[in-house]
């Protein structure tokens, strides 16, 4: 399934299937601590096996680099601002074969067919991966890389815990931007905790602003986990549709990419992922005290729930206390 219908030359960047990334975060030393990109980008293709179809009893397993720069000088959309200079990008293609039976000469027979698995590789040099595919390819292509350059490339996969999207709530419910990544809506989430009249999960869809959702506000203020957001988020001139969950960011085909050209998808997707990852990073390293929202937060919310007319029935002492932990401070001395 493609996240466009557009079709195009076949000398242009083009790419199949949904923005779906895994982010990595990366480090770099030896052979790939280079003075420049482009001595990075020789090392990479001389270290990359190349991908060549394969056999039943061989099958094919390797790397294409692709140049996606050749295509900016394309690109018509205006105000976006496209640098693919310090993106590294490749491809990873392993082949699978499968006995299957076919008709062939009058007669059904076992012959093995051949599918081919991919996934795009797009290396913020050097601090930053994100690895595009499905679950399972995206695990092989962290493990070949991983092994290629144990020598000289630290990889460690990026989880965004639901402290992390608590606190962009928190900023977005403060209208403030947090870091690089400003929230215009949110109006899809996940919550995951203790079985409750809702149960042990929560899925809020579609809403029309989830800063009023009786469920996802009830949820909050009774401990459960924020596992996942979705909503609009402002980038560049316009606004991205994007979902975040633990270990993957969804960008959907909808919003100021639903009008681009693949090349410009990509580095929309490329750009924003940056944005979110260093986002993430400065959090991991603020002070306690500016990494959780205080537990006035959920007083406040409680309040701005009853005085709107948002059923929600209590807030727990339990939650007022863990977010006074969590920031180091005296909950005896906090609490009212």
């Amino acid at each position: 399934m493609s996240d466009h219908e557009d079709s195009e030359p076949p000398d242009r960047f083009d790419y199949s299937g949904y923005l779906l990334f895994e982010p990595f975060q990366t480090k770099v030393q030896g052979r790939l601590d280079a003075s420049s990109i482009e001595n990075v980008e020789d090392e990479i293709g001389r270290s990359l096996p190349t991908f060549e179809r394969g056999s039943p009893e061989s099958p094919g397993n390797g790397f294409e680099i692709m140049d996606i720069e050749k295509n900016v000088e394309e690109l018509t959309f205006p105000g976006q601002e496209l640098n693919f200079e310090d993106v590294i990008s490749f491809k990873h293609s392993r082949e699978s074969f499968e006995l299957m039976e076919v008709y062939e000469d009058g007669e059904y027979v076992e012959a093995p067919t051949v599918s081919i698995n991919s996934v795009d590789v797009y290396w913020k040099y050097p601090s930053f991966m994100y690895i595009r595919g499905s679950k399972v390819e995206c695990k092989e292509t962290f493990s070949r890389l991983r092994n290629l350059f144990v020598d000289s490339l630290y990889i460690k996969r990026t989880n965004f815990e639901p402290e992390f999207l608590m606190w962009l709530f928190y900023k977005h419910y403060q209208n403030k931007s947090a870091g690089k990544i400003e929230i215009d809506r949110l109006h899809d989430a996940v919550l995951s905790g203790e079985v409750d009249e809702f149960g042990s999960e929560n899925k809020i869809t579609e809403s029309a602003n989830l800063l009023s959702s009786s469920t996802l506000l009830t949820g909050l203020l009774h401990g459960k986990d924020l596992t996942e957001i979705e909503g609009g988020f402002k980038h560049n001139t316009g606004i991205v549709r994007v979902s975040i969950k633990n270990d993957r960011v969804h960008i959907k085909s909808s919003g100021m990419i639903s009008h681009q050209s693949p090349v410009e998808r990509i580095s929309t997707a490329v750009s924003f992922l940056t944005d979110l990852c260093n986002t993430y990073s400065n959090w991991a390293d603020l002070p306690h005290q500016d990494k959780y929202p205080p537990p006035q937060f959920f007083r406040e919310v409680y309040q701005d729930a009853l005085e709107n007319g948002i059923e929600v029935k209590s807030i727990s002492s339990e939650v007022l206390q863990r977010y006074a932990n969590l920031r180091g401070e005296d909950w005896d001395q906090i609490d009212e």
